[in-house]
């Protein structure tokens, strides 16, 4: 009994502790940053989608810490299961987790994420986005799903940030634009739209920390005049912060950059399931957060900002 006792209160502690250390300093609910399964977990592994998604998907990277590096290799302290006590049939459950955001070229040397992942993260970067530029790094390369018996993953060339152009982080506004070191070879950048969608949306991202995946299918479950954020059921974790979001013409329409709880526990299990609501996101089995979908940034928000 107190060994299981001990179990939910690692796996509460686990659950919550990067929301306390903010919500303790600014008196914010940072739940808001969770992500959810909506539907069907089509998630899938970038390598097995159409080849017109995986071009897309060359320009999405993933932020890693550095002092995880040793040369074109990450160390993966555990794995996904492990990372958030996961029951062991949960999809994923053996794959590395080792990156903290997503985001997205624009430019072959210029870069969009969420600005939580710059300015929000917990201590010692606490509102320091220079801190996070000098000690993190961006990889385009992230996919492995096994890593080997040093439990290390490769993640090929990494990136380093040269400058935070631009990092707006409330309650109205959450995205950062960061300049790299230099250019990221063989990439373009993505096409960007300022026009909404009635059609289907894919994510392209990092959900989790999770080696590159990609979630097609999605919709958008509320948009109101003047907003910068619109609301979509998509299939997002919190390593998914900064993930475009595209229409179905392949344009990025916007930067995922909250949700609602990724996690509920299963009583009878002891563990952890992925939360799975309805595709209009009413109904989900984590129980009703009053949140109405996957925050959705406008990215033509961001290219107004970087033209003022």
């Amino acid at each position: 009994m107190l060994r299981n006792i001990l179990k939910l209160l690692f796996i509460l502690i686990n659950f919550q502790i990067h929301a306390l250390s903010w919500q303790t300093l600014l008196g914010i609910d940072f739940n808001f940053i969770d992500k959810v399964i909506y539907g069907l977990d089509n998630r899938v592994a970038i390598e097995k989608a159409p080849t017109f998604w995986q071009d897309r998907a060359s320009n999405v990277g993933a932020l890693i810490r550095s002092n995880k590096l040793k040369g074109a290799q990450a160390l993966v302290s555990q794995n996904n299961g492990e990372t958030n006590s996961l029951c062991r049939d949960e999809k994923f459950y053996r794959e590395p987790v080792i990156s903290e955001c997503s985001g997205f070229l624009i430019a072959p040397d210029t870069l969009v994420t969420a600005g939580h992942c710059y300015r929000g993260m917990d201590y010692p970067y606490a509102n320091d986005e220079q801190a996070v530029c000098n000690d993190f790094v961006w990889s385009f390369d992230y996919t492995e799903v096994e890593f080997d018996s040093k439990r290390r993953v490769n993640v090929k060339e990494v990136y380093r940030c040269k400058e935070v152009v631009k990092v707006e982080f409330d309650f109205a506004s959450d995205f950062a634009v960061i300049k790299l070191e230099r250019p990221v070879s063989g990439r373009v950048g993505l096409k960007t739209t300022d026009l909404s969608t009635q059609g289907s949306l894919t994510l392209i991202g990092h959900p989790g920390g999770l080696p590159k995946k990609i979630s097609s299918g999605g919709n958008i479950l509320k948009e109101e005049p003047g907003s910068n954020i619109i609301y979509g059921a998509i299939n997002s974790f919190h390593g998914s912060s900064g993930s475009p979001v595209f229409n179905e013409a392949g344009e990025v329409l916007g930067l995922v950059i909250s949700g609602k709880e990724d996690y509920y526990f299963d009583r009878k299990q002891f563990c952890q399931r992925i939360n799975t609501c309805s595709f209009d996101g009413k109904s989900c089995a984590a129980g009703n957060d009053g949140f109405d979908g996957e925050g959705i940034f406008k990215i033509s928000k961001v290219i107004e900002a970087l033209s003022n």
